[in-house]
């Protein structure tokens, strides 16, 4: 199956570009055409270029089409009814699911035919779900976890966005002043013969600095994205970054409970799914956004393949805590370990999420002080040689 470039017309004359999966341009147009789009050009693409879902957008059409099917809507008749009110990248994807669907694939094959849309996550539960009759309890899962984790990234999001602003004025500011303020004291006070203090002479330099090298300062953090991406082709040393990440004296922490809560959140649910627990662990491991985390669940699931059971597993490693231990062992020995990860998931996402509000507190008067900080700096290094000359001045 090729990946198609096309440009095609909507309902209503507007133009919509997009890609797409098709065996040839004819299936191309008239998957198109059932998503409601008249095909005018396509091109045929490279296989690692596809169209982008907002993780809103997917979580939108697993919770309705959880709500359809729970209320014994056909599957094709409610994939019909939310292709119709799609618009956009979303239409052509429920498009492709009806097509596929409609020739005889199951909905988590169909699913698996778009990999830049559904995660191995989601088609396995839903295949866990086909197979046991329960599709919409599968969906509904899936739809909360989409539901945490934009919780999760909007937060972030938040977090993340008032040391944006702060640190944007401060290098705006900072900036303005080092290119055009400070050089015009250098040429004042060069010429007068001014004896300048440590600070002032270290902003002068500074300023030197800048204004010699500013055509390379929007190239710095290019070269160093590029640097890092080059250091990080190595699995060891990418290994020992991502385990270091977790060692970091502030994010550190709050990052590995973000990490544990979303490993037992994803293996709480494929385990209730009646997905076995290897399974559910290689899923786990190919899942996880960091490599030392991955590694430790590969090294838990050997274990278990060597007859250990799960609790064992999770003891070879230290990125797991006593209390998840804890808690797995009590959950195997009642027979409730998917209960026992999800208060797992539970009680390490309650504390990233009141970790967070606490840091957001505590970030915004922090950065306040910072910029008050750096240009109180400047300005009394511009300051003091002014005052000190007019006091000379004044002597005289």
């Amino acid at each position: 199956m090729a990946l198609y470039r096309y440009s095609a017309l909507d309902l209503h004359g507007t133009v919509v570009r997009g890609w797409l999966h098709a065996d040839s341009a004819d299936e191309l147009q008239q998957r198109l055409r059932q998503g409601g789009l008249q095909l005018i050009r396509n091109w045929r693409g490279l296989p690692s270029m596809s169209r982008t879902v907002a993780r809103r957008d997917l979580l939108s059409l697993l919770l309705m089409l959880e709500q359809l099917t729970r209320s014994g809507v056909p599957l094709l008749d409610a994939l019909t009814g939310l292709r119709d009110h799609q618009t956009g990248p979303m239409r052509l994807v429920i498009a492709t699911l009806l097509a596929d669907i409609t020739h005889g694939q199951p909905l988590s094959q169909a699913m698996a035919g778009q990999p830049e849309v559904f995660n191995p996550l989601c088609i396995s539960l839903v295949r866990a779900g086909e197979q046991s009759g329960r599709l919409d309890d599968a969906l509904r899962q899936l739809a909360d976890t989409l539901q945490w984790q934009d919780e999760t990234a909007t937060q972030i999001r938040s977090l993340l966005l008032y040391p944006l602003l702060v640190g944007g004025l401060v290098l705006g500011v900072t900036l303005f002043l080092l290119l055009y303020l400070v050089p015009q004291l250098a040429t004042v006070m060069h010429s007068l013969g001014q004896p300048l203090s440590l600070s002032t002479r270290v902003l002068l330099t500074l300023s030197e600095g800048v204004r010699q090298g500013w055509p390379a300062l929007p190239l710095l953090p290019i070269l160093t994205w590029m640097a890092a991406r080059h250091w990080t082709d190595d699995p060891q040393r990418a290994l020992r970054l991502d385990a270091f990440k977790l060692r970091l004296s502030l994010i550190g922490p709050l990052l590995h409970k973000h990490l544990l809560a979303r490993l037992a959140n994803t293996l709480s649910m494929l385990y209730a799914a009646g997905i076995p627990l290897l399974e559910g662990l290689a899923l786990c491991r190919d899942l996880s956004s960091n490599r030392a985390l991955s590694a430790a669940v590969a090294q838990a699931r050997l274990a278990i393949e060597e007859g250990a059971t799960l609790t064992q597993g999770f003891q070879r490693s230290s990125l797991f805590p006593p209390l998840v231990l804890q808690m797995i062992h009590i959950g195997e020995e009642s027979g409730r370990l998917d209960l026992a990860l999800r208060n797992v998931s539970y009680f390490y996402g309650r504390e990233v999420n009141e970790a967070m509000r606490r840091l957001q507190t505590l970030l915004e008067p922090a950065l306040t002080v910072f910029l008050g900080l750096v240009l109180g700096w400047i300005m009394l290094s511009i300051l003091l040689p002014v005052y000190d000359l007019i006091s000379r001045i004044g002597l005289r």
